[in-house]
């Protein structure tokens, strides 16, 4: 799980409500922390995380993972890391080590976050911002996708939910939008919660399903 906070605020710590949800469930919950803006980067984060994944694939054997079953997850910044990890801003190695996406209340159109204050502290060009939106790129390999996002978010969350999995549909067989009524970008992570909630059970469905081969 990819923590959000704009690329330059959050730790792994943010995740430890995924790792009490799914360690019930058997699964295995990887935290992944990454560098921050100002002292990386965007291009600089989405190389971390491609390097975490592929060493998540290379090391799940030594604490009891499977290397065929990776789901990559992310909410807000982190949703558009794992995002990018099915893209060609990753390499082929870290590509072929995902099994499907969790991804929520991502932001997958950078364009109108470089005109944002966000980006005081990013400093991406145009030229990022366009390279590093995973909605302008193509998925290159075929896995399920599920998109969460809540219905009272602002209308751009909704909106860079909806660009991306209009843009990607037509390269995979799987890309699912959720909208989650009476949730906000912050306490749609209550759907981890119970295994009843809908991200719980989005993640269990897609670590069980998902298999690499």
């Amino acid at each position: 799980m990819l923590h959000g906070g704009w690329w330059q605020e959050g730790s792994i710590d943010d995740a430890g409500r995924v790792a009490s949800a799914l360690r019930d469930e058997g699964a295995i919950a990887v935290s992944i922390g990454y560098s921050l803006a100002p002292d990386r980067s965007l291009p600089e984060i989405v190389a971390e995380a491609g390097a975490a994944i592929r060493s998540i694939a290379e090391t799940a054997p030594d604490f009891g993972g499977d290397p065929r079953r990776i789901v990559v997850g992310g909410h807000s910044a982190g949703a558009h890391l794992a995002a990018c990890m099915v893209t060609d801003l990753v390499s082929a190695e870290t590509r072929d080590a995902v099994a499907g996406l969790l991804l929520v209340s991502g932001a997958y159109d950078l364009e109108p976050v470089a005109e944002s204050c966000v980006n005081d502290a990013v400093r991406m060009s145009e030229g990022d911002a366009r390279t590093l939106s995973p909605a302008l790129r193509s998925p290159l390999c075929d896995v399920p996708v599920h998109l969460h996002v809540g219905a009272r978010e602002s209308s751009e969350f909704l909106r860079q939910s909806r660009l991306l999995r209009e843009r990607w549909s037509p390269a995979l067989a799987e890309v699912r939008l959720e909208v989650h009524e009476d949730r906000d970008h912050f306490d749609i992570l209550e759907g981890f919660d119970e295994p009843a909630g809908a991200l719980h059970l989005g993640a269990t469905t897609l670590l069980r399903r998902g298999v690499r081969t």
